[in-house]
Formats: structure tokens, C-alpha cells, sequence
């Protein structure tokens, strides 16, 4: 299992950095982790289909793109920790059990876990609803 990270530079937010210390410790416990600078590795972004369709609709403002294997699970905002964790069956550091959450159906022409979670972005903009 891997978890790919499609971003470009930007200035470090809190969010930013609470997830940047998520992966740390996702890394730690022995998952693969790749983070993808799109303004370096353009490519990137390609060779993923997910990632590659969910930008081709949203565009930029897509980014960050947050998969694991072949499935988008986030977009648009970077995931808090406890729902990043949620993600995988993984040993904490504080030593708190998560549970595996399974990747949602697909949406936008690509997998998005946030879509059927009703937390989408994408979705909520165009619904109307307010996440």
C-alpha cells in the first residue's frame, strides 16, 4: 500500500504542517509514502489516472491530491490526521488502534473517498452545501 501526495509549493500553513508530520509518522510505521511537486515532476500527475482526471475537470485548484494506490481519497485540502490515519490499519505513535476505512465509488471520473463521505468539495460546491 502507498500513499501519493500531488502538490505544488506553497507557503507552510498549520494544515500544511500537521499533515507533513502525519506522513512522518505514517512513513515511521512503514508505509511507502511519494510526494509529487507538480511544478517538478509534471508527469507525475499523469501516470496516475485518478489524480489525472480529477485535474483535468477541477484543474489546479484541485491540489493537494491525496491517493492511496490507485484511489483519490482527498483533494482540494490537505486531510486532518485523524482521518489520514483512518486510512490505514497502522500502529500510531501515541499507540492508538485506527480502523481501515475502505476507498469510496468513484466520482468526477475518479475515485473520490470524500465524494460518498458527503465531504467533498467538489461535490458540496456543486450541490450547494456547505461542508
Amino acid at each position: 500500500m502507498k500513499l501519493i501526495v500531488f502538490e505544488t509549493p506553497s507557503a507552510p500553513d498549520e494544515a500544511s504542517l500537521a499533515f507533513d508530520v502525519t506522513l512522518s509518522d505514517l512513513s515511521a510505521s512503514g508505509l511507502r509514502v511519494e510526494r509529487h511537486d507538480l511544478i517538478m515532476d509534471p508527469e507525475a500527475i499523469a501516470a496516475h489516472s485518478g489524480a489525472a482526471d480529477l485535474f483535468a475537470q477541477e484543474g489546479p485548484e484541485a491540489l493537494p491530491i491525496i491517493a492511496v494506490d490507485d484511489v483519490v481519497m482527498s483533494f482540494m485540502t490537505y486531510p486532518g490526521r485523524d482521518e489520514l490515519l483512518s486510512w490505514f490499519d497502522v500502529e500510531p505513535p501515541c499507540g492508538q488502534r485506527t480502523q481501515k476505512t475502505q476507498p469510496a465509488e468513484k466520482s468526477h471520473g475518479a475515485a473520490c473517498a470524500a465524494c460518498a463521505a458527503r465531504t467533498c468539495p467538489a461535490r458540496q460546491k456543486s450541490d450547494g452545501a456547505r461542508p
